[in-house]
């Protein structure tokens, strides 16, 4: 890789390659090359925490480790407080999407309830990302009919990456 920002990009896709495959130890280790490598460029407690958060998400979707899920991300948390975050840069879309995976009302609640305070004014149509907030609380309450009806909402104005919308679709 050529700059710093392409070594990142290149191992962070190379550690999603390798967990399409079913390589969750070598997904791991890309992550961590990513996340090791934004830190020393400044990447800060923001880098730190999305590398905490990455690897608790190839543990659990790779690996099947949920138990103890939770009290991981926990961890992370307080090992990287948010409040260090700068707000641009909190990972809510992906701790969201951790606490629906994980059928987790509390952390999909407090992921949500942080991305439409800090995400979403700086999006270009808020209400559909307010929108696909309300999805996600959706999902996590088990309100499916809800939920679904919210993520297609969302997912129409643009507000949920598709692969997301169409993966918690099918999980309802």
């Amino acid at each position: 890789a050529r700059t710093i920002r392409s070594t990142i990009r290149s191992n962070f896709f190379l550690g999603d390659l390798a967990a399409l495959r079913g390589r969750p130890a070598e997904a791991m280790r890309y992550n961590g090359l990513a996340t090791a490598t934004e830190r020393r460029a400044g990447g800060g407690t923001a880098a730190a925490l999305t590398g905490a958060l990455d690897s608790i998400w190839v543990e659990v979707t790779q690996l099947g480790r949920t138990t103890g899920a939770r009290a991981r991300i926990d961890a992370a948390l307080r090992a990287h407080p948010m409040e260090d975050v700068p707000a641009a840069d909190r990972p809510w879309a992906q701790l969201t999407q951790m606490g629906i995976l994980l059928a987790d009302p509390e952390v999909t609640r407090m992921a949500a309830d942080g991305y439409e305070r800090d995400i979403a004014p700086m999006t270009p149509d808020p209400d559909a990302a307010r929108v696909a907030a309300r999805a996600a609380r959706a999902f996590a309450a088990r309100r499916y009919d809800e939920a679904v009806s919210a993520t297609l909402e969302a997912d129409r104005r643009f507000a949920w990456p598709r692969g997301h919308a169409l993966v918690n679709v099918a999980r309802a």
